[in-house]
């Protein structure tokens, strides 16, 4: 059976994610982990998009991305393919590195942007990496918190407006939502 066409449009978010064939690691090291990340800002850059959040994982990578154009296929194409050509180049391997194409979940309105946007950033505590989601470094949360520079591609805004317009308490209603504290203003 033919698969369906993917929804593309311009203004949709996607919590966009990939995965490892035969659950391999997809970062040997850091460096192809701060090279996903170059690519992934220069794949942001090219097509135009709003990166709200990142996570990569071990055997993975979690996104969460606005379009501006409809061009999410074309985008993850460019950015999956470029980083199997750097990993196999680097590694001395050929053939496939991602198990199958992308895996996208279109985001429906505020809650359900937040509740994508939880699973990113708790993703690795939910895998035993870390026990706090602020502890993982290959995440775009720290970022979002102010505890390390943002990267460029990177913008916290829509998060954090759907918390306060204040920015500080809004970071504080955020840890709280993200950390699983119950508060009374969270959103």
């Amino acid at each position: 059976m033919p698969r369906q066409p993917r929804r593309q449009e311009s203004g949709l978010t996607y919590h966009v994610f990939a995965k490892a064939v035969r659950e391999e690691r997809l970062y040997r090291d850091d460096f192809d982990r701060i090279e996903f990340l170059r690519l992934l800002g220069e794949t942001v850059h090219a097509f135009g998009w709003i990166c709200h959040a990142y996570c990569e994982m071990t055997t993975h990578y979690h996104a969460l991305l606005t379009t501006t154009e409809p061009n999410i296929a074309a985008g993850m194409q460019s950015l999956n393919s470029r980083h199997a050509e750097y990993f196999n180049r680097r590694h001395g391997v050929t053939g496939h590195l991602f198990s199958s194409r992308y895996g996208d979940v279109v985001v429906e309105g505020d809650g359900h942007f937040l509740s994508e946007y939880r699973y990113i950033t708790r993703n690795p505590v939910a895998a035993g990496l870390c026990d706090e989601p602020d502890q993982w470094r290959w995440s775009s949360y720290r970022a979002t918190l102010g505890l390390i520079r943002t990267p460029p591609f990177l913008t916290s805004d829509r998060t954090l407006l759907l918390f306060s317009k204040s920015s500080e308490k809004a970071l504080g209603q955020l840890r709280r939502f993200v950390d699983g504290t119950p508060s009374k203003e969270a959103a």
